[in-house]
């Protein structure tokens, strides 16, 4: 686990690393403080890329944005407990003091004035160290107790490609990829049109805001970010006629307006304008809902939260033909569901 402070920083800054292990004979905590002068991590960073030491996160997400910035790589043999739990039928994106009590039954308080104090300043508290070292330190046992859980479920190999896709393969162009996910407002049932577009602008934005290391939000905010595809500004001035009196899109650095025009413009298609109407095609709809009962069904049998592969979306771009569903599915899933997808978006 890692401590980090992240306030207008795209990449957390990384204060405290926190490791739990075996040594042979017990299990070990040790706790890095990574602003130390006197700390070489070149060692540590050597068993991050070592592919035959398992490294176990719980929510790893950004404790490997942190760990990217700071290396410039990610980690190796990674596992995740919170992805883990999803192959093994509970809920999607549980805590970890949730799974501490559903797995291990023990219940452990979180000090949440800890979770938001100042990890960069030293130097650190007792109260401060304490908290930090509880996050790794039921790790290894709920591992092994999901472990077990996916063995019986016959399961690893789909959580493991998962993780794959998330994480070992590209994390960052997975990130990217999937960043409109994170929009702010309701999406609600836009075109197919409208939401290709709008993975493009929210990539635009992220890739800017990862470049220049500041959250995506001062980039642009969500709520400027609706407007601007409303507008759909075909150039410099165009935009700055339509956006005289927002003083938020009237100071975007051109190179950023630039590059969200250049998307707009390269876009052939027409996309409606402002909001889209929903999606009123019955047939479509009829099997979107037959789509849905066949995941959730499937899912509640192989005891895997059916909350990561229902996506209404992506699913309706599949079966209006506007995305192939190896674009929108990742492997694994296609090879769980993409018979029956396909058989119910051809029938009749």
């Amino acid at each position: 686990d890692t401590e980090f402070y992240k306030r207008n920083e795209y990449f957390p800054t990384i204060s405290l690393i926190q490791l739990s292990y075996f040594d042979g004979n017990t299990i070990k905590h040790c706790i890095i403080d990574v602003l130390s002068d006197e700390i070489d991590l070149r060692q540590f960073h050597d068993i991050l890329n070592d592919e035959k030491i398992k490294k176990i996160f719980h929510s790893c997400s950004q404790d490997l944005e942190g760990l990217y910035c700071l290396f410039g790589d990610i980690p190796k043999s990674i596992e995740d407990t919170q992805v883990m739990a999803e192959f093994c039928g509970f809920k999607k994106d549980l805590s970890y003091t949730d799974l501490i009590k559903e797995t291990l039954k023990i219940i452990v308080k979180k000090d949440k004035a800890m979770q938001i104090s100042n990890w960069l300043k030293r130097p650190l508290t007792n109260r401060q160290l304490e908290y930090a070292i509880n996050d790794v330190d039921y790790l290894l046992e709920i591992y092994i107790y999901l472990l077990q859980k996916l063995d019986l479920n016959k399961n690893f190999k789909f959580y493991k490609a998962e993780i794959y896709e998330k994480y070992e393969q590209n994390m960052i162009e997975y990130i990217k990829n999937n960043a409109w996910k994170k929009v702010r407002f309701k999406l609600g049932d836009r075109t197919n049109n409208y939401m290709n577009l709008m993975k493009k602008i929210c990539i635009v934005r992220e890739e800017y805001a990862m470049k220049n290391n500041i959250k995506k939000k001062i980039v642009l905010s969500d709520n400027s970010l609706r407007k601007l595809m409303i507008v759909q500004p075909k150039s410099i001035s165009e935009w700055n006629n339509e956006f005289s009196d927002n003083i938020e899109l009237m100071s975007v650095q051109n190179e950023l307006k630039r590059k969200f025009i250049e998307t707009f413009i390269n876009f052939t298609l027409d996309v409606e304008q402002p909001y889209i109407m929903e999606t009123k095609d019955t047939v479509i709809l009829n099997k979107y809902e037959k789509i849905v009962d066949y995941i959730i069904s499937t899912c509640k049998n192989m005891n895997i939260a059916s909350e990561i592969i229902l996506n209404k979306i992506d699913l309706i771009s599949y079966l209006t033909d506007s995305e192939r569903l190896e674009n929108i599915f990742e492997n694994w899933k296609i090879e769980l569901f993409g018979k029956e997808l396909d058989k119910i978006k051809n029938s009749l």
